[in-house]
C-alpha cells in the first residue's frame, strides 16, 4: 500500500484497520480461494480501480501509519500520562546522593 499498489487482503487480525473494502483495497473472507481469484481478476480488468485503490491506500498509510505521525502521537500520549501522574501523586522525599559511596535516605520520625 505504501508503494501505491492495490491490495487484496483477508479480514483477519488488524487488516480491516488499514484495508477498507472498495476504498483502500479489496477484502475477501479467509479461506476462500474463489473470492481471492475474483478480486485479483477484478483488479487486472480495471486499471483505473487499481490506481484509485493504490492512491487511497498510500494516503491511508501516510495518515495513520507513518513513523513521524505515530511518534508524535506517542509523544503526546506519554506527555499527557506523565502530567496526569504527576498531578495525582503526592510529593515524596527522595534519597539524595552525598558522595559516590554514601546514599542518604530521609529519616523517619522516631526511628534510628
Amino acid at each position: 500500500m505504501a508503494s501505491h499498489t492495490p491490495v487484496v487482503a483477508t479480514r483477519v487480525t488488524g487488516i480491516p484497520e488499514i484495508v477498507e473494502q472498495g476504498v483502500t483495497g479489496l477484502v475477501v473472507e479467509p479461506g476462500s480461494p474463489v473470492a481471492l481469484a475474483e478480486a485479483l481478476a477484478m483488479l487486472l480488468a480495471d486499471p483505473p480501480l487499481c490506481r484509485r485503490l493504490g492512491n487511497a491506500g498510500r494516503r491511508r498509510v501516510e495518515e495513520r501509519f507513518a513513523l513521524r505521525v505515530n511518534a508524535g502521537r506517542l509523544h503526546e500520549r506519554l506527555a499527557a500520562a506523565v502530567e496526569a501522574g504527576a498531578a495525582s501523586e503526592a510529593p515524596r522525599e527522595r534519597p539524595t546522593v552525598t558522595s559516590r559511596t554514601h546514599l542518604s535516605r530521609p529519616s523517619s520520625a522516631g526511628s534510628q
